[in-house]
């Protein structure tokens, strides 16, 4: 079977619906069902490629079905034809104005080999941070230090 080529979180396109990503997960929760708080309604996801971009995804749980035992931190997929959308919610999570949505037609599949950093952590230099945490805004204090924003 001819593999498909992969595409960079930085490369996507509004304009391209066909493509394929291959992903970390770094983050995942659940967003509990509007009448039954015991079922899960959607996955949301921080994912990262192997640049280290990081990118909001999310999944409705009727969609999950056949890929949700795949969904979990610290899990490297490749996804084929998700959907991508600007990302409209109030708080963003990762840098970016795109949002990676997996729908009906996408296919989850798991990947065996390593994507990304394992933590997914972002590394400032260390002068940048001693000299004017707050220039550009991306930090903040709080009771444990500086923390990325």
């Amino acid at each position: 079977m001819e593999q498909a080529a992969i595409t960079l979180l930085n490369n996507l396109d509004l304009n391209v619906d066909n493509y394929t990503i291959r992903i970390r997960i770094v983050r995942l929760w659940t967003r509990a069902d509007f009448n039954n708080a015991r079922k899960v309604y959607c996955y949301d996801m921080i994912v990262m490629d192997s640049e280290g971009t990081k990118i909001q995804a999310f999944v409705l749980a009727k969609n999950a079905s056949g890929y949700q035992h795949l969904l979990e931190e610290k899990r490297c997929l490749t996804i084929r034809n998700p959907s991508l959308g600007e990302n409209r919610q109030k708080v963003k999570y990762a840098n970016g104005g795109l949002n990676i949505n997996l729908n009906n037609n996408t296919v989850v599949e798991e990947c065996h080999e390593a994507i990304g950093s394992e933590w997914g952590f972002d590394f400032t230099p260390f002068d940048t941070v001693v000299e004017d945490p707050t220039a550009d805004n991306k930090f903040f204090k709080s009771p444990i230090g500086i923390i990325y924003n």
